[in-house]
């Protein structure tokens, strides 16, 4: 059995089970169709749906006397503040007070309304919301109003002594309805009562957890179901097969067996109509479930089902040790792999398709470790998005037009500093730097682009754009300021200088991708908006700031930024002054400086006269114009 084929192993399995599945499907069917439970089915699902739609009438009944007795509180207590009524208290004929209109907690009654029908047509003469109720379930007297207000016209079929009852969860987004009944005196409906409660006063009647069942209203939508997801859905039923076998029977109750197509499955369905609002209960239970508890009820069944559990037991006995367990061996060794544990082995227990599986499972393993070691040591050089493409092979030589914001920052009297530390001291202070503005750049779903000594170029918008790309570069030079300032805590000796940095930003068309050639490439963007970006970072000295942004920068940031405008500058390859706005602090932060004294004073820039007019000894790069 050890070098049997996969193949051969399922086979042998499936047609043995095939098999006896065949011989107690026959013993089964033809004794299930020997002894008809459909009526024992057909009886208790009668009985659940009358129950139920007992249950119902009572609740509503009690809910209908309920509010009639409140009705007449209310018009009691409305007569008794008339003219009239004033007058015969005065003479003495009436009692001092009105009386109250109580209504007790938890009847479930969101708001009440009285109704009368006159020569101008329905009009409400009394309403009263229920706001212990209506807050419990987070709604506002504002939401019944219009809702009744739509609802108004359906009033006139109460008038005519009919009984109306609604669901409104749709409309509330609660589980709510509406009740709408007439007071009739003298053959007559001298007024509709209106109420809104809550559906969870009817719950009490679904009891039952082996049946489904559904109250629908006067329009055939749902009132409760057992389903607490359809009771706040709210939806119309009308095609709901119970529901149109239903509508087309005069009886009050009825049973039916229909297919419902939503599902797929067949149903044992009963009804039972209720006379309030020709509101109705359906009860109905999966035809397969019904009968499968009827078949476990058979003492024959519960003998053929030993008979397969024990041949089951056997052939997973034989096979069990050369397929499940392999199997079981790759998953988990694949759900490591996908963790990361590359490292894992597998040996293979025979020499059938699983143990060639387990040996291509290990060669896998291998090529996934140095590919991870390849991306790792990738990463370290480009960004790891740009490793990924790489690795994927989707970047190309050349480069594609993108609208990216790109970010140079430098260490101020970098050489100056330099001169008092032994190159390895640099080199330790630069790596701590640099690792602390590198990975904020990448919080910000930034990527560095290069090092130029103890400078830093970055970009946002490539290789591919989160969609806010200048908000991020902005977002991140502010962090880096924050993260500068906590550096420089306990430095200030000359070993541990004090580090000052400014930092450019511009936003504009770049050409982004592979540059080089095929031997040698490197990603990175170039463009006027990367050189403008370079220059508006070395004003940063001259003007006594931290960081500079661009025209273009500040159009996309400035509802989130206070930036304060610096004088224009023309800067070499532009024809026209570039105006540039120093940032001060996000929007709505107090802790931020407020304007250019402030921040200075946090970064401890002493700036004494103007700016210098130009800047660059060696070559003019810009020239600061009068304000």
């Amino acid at each position: 059995m050890k070098n049997l084929s996969l193949r051969s192993k399922l086979m042998v399995i499936t047609s043995g089970l095939i098999i006896i599945s065949l011989i107690v499907l026959s013993v089964i069917s033809i004794r299930y169709f020997a002894q008809d439970k459909t009526d024992l089915i057909k009886l208790q699902t009668n009985d659940t749906a009358k129950l139920i739609a007992e249950r119902l009438k009572t609740e509503i009944g009690a809910k209908i006397e309920a509010l009639t007795v409140f009705d007449r509180y209310a018009a009691a207590a409305s007569s008794a503040g008339s003219p009239r009524k004033k007058a015969e208290r005065k003479k003495g004929k009436a009692a001092a007070s009105a009386p109250q209109t109580p209504m007790a907690a938890g009847t479930g009654v969101l708001r009440v309304s009285r109704y009368i029908y006159n020569a101008s047509g329905i009009s409400r003469v009394y309403k009263r919301d229920i706001a212990s109720a209506q807050q419990a379930l987070e709604l506002g007297a504002d939401l019944f109003e219009r809702d009744e207000g739509r609802l108004a016209e359906r009033l006139k079929a109460v008038f005519k002594g009919q009984t109306l009852v609604l669901t409104r969860t749709q409309a509330f987004g609660k589980p709510v309805w509406f009740l709408a009944f007439p007071i009739i005196e003298g053959q007559v409906a001298e007024r509709v009562v209106a109420a809104y409660l809550s559906s969870e006063v009817l719950d009490s009647a679904f009891t039952s957890r082996v049946y489904t069942s559904f109250f629908v209203d006067s329009d055939r939508a749902v009132i409760v179901h057992t389903d607490k997801k359809e009771t706040l859905a709210g939806r119309s039923l009308k095609d709901h097969p119970a529901v149109v076998f239903l509508q087309g029977q005069e009886t009050k109750a009825g049973f039916s067996i229909y297919p419902n197509s939503a599902t797929g499955h067949e149903y044992f369905g009963a009804y039972s109509k209720l006379e309030v609002g020709s509101t109705a209960i359906v009860v109905e239970l999966e035809k397969d479930k019904a009968l499968e508890s009827v078949r476990l009820l058979q003492i024959t069944a519960a003998l053929i089902a030993g008979i397969i559990i024990l041949v089951a037991l056997i052939l997973v006995y034989f096979f069990a040790k050369t397929i499940s367990e392999p199997v079981r061996e790759l998953r988990d060794a694949a759900e490591k792999i996908k963790s990361g544990d590359y490292h894992l082995r597998l040996t293979p227990r025979s020499g059938d398709e699983v143990g060639a599986l387990t040996q291509s499972f290990n060669e896998m393993a291998v090529g996934l470790e140095e590919r991870e070691k390849l991306k790792g040591a990738l990463g370290k050089f480009v960004n790891p998005e740009i490793a990924e493409k790489a690795m994927k092979g989707e970047l190309k030589l050349g480069g594609e037009r993108r609208t990216a914001t790109i970010f140079f920052s430098d260490i101020r009297s970098f050489t100056a500093i330099s001169e008092q530390l032994q190159p390895e001291e640099v080199v330790e202070f630069l790596n701590a730097y640099m690792t602390i503005m590198v990975k904020i750049i990448g919080d910000h779903n930034g990527i560095v682009d290069k090092f130029i000594g103890d400078a830093i170029m970055a970009v946002w918008g490539v290789p591919e754009s989160k969609g806010n790309d200048a908000l991020n570069a902005v977002n991140a030079t502010i962090e880096m300021r924050r993260a500068l300032l906590e550096f420089n805590k306990g430095r200030g000796s000359a070993k541990k200088p004090i580090i000052k940095i400014g930092c450019g930003l511009n936003t504009g068309a770049v050409l982004a991708g592979q540059i080089g050639s095929e031997d040698r490439l490197d990603y990175t963007v170039i463009g006027d908006a990367v050189n403008l970006a370079s220059r508006v970072e070395t004003l940063n000295k001259p003007f006594g700031t931290d960081i500079l942004i661009s025209q273009d920068t500040y159009n996309v940031v400035k509802n989130d930024f206070d930036c304060e405008p610096m004088q224009k500058i023309k800067v070499k390859g532009k024809s026209q002054p570039q105006q540039i706005y120093a940032v001060l602090r996000k929007k709505g932060d107090k802790n931020g400086p407020k304007d250019l004294k402030e921040l200075r004073k946090l970064l401890g820039i002493d700036m004494s006269g103007k700016p210098k007019k130009s800047g660059d000894d060696e070559e003019v790069k810009y020239e600061i114009l009068e304000g």
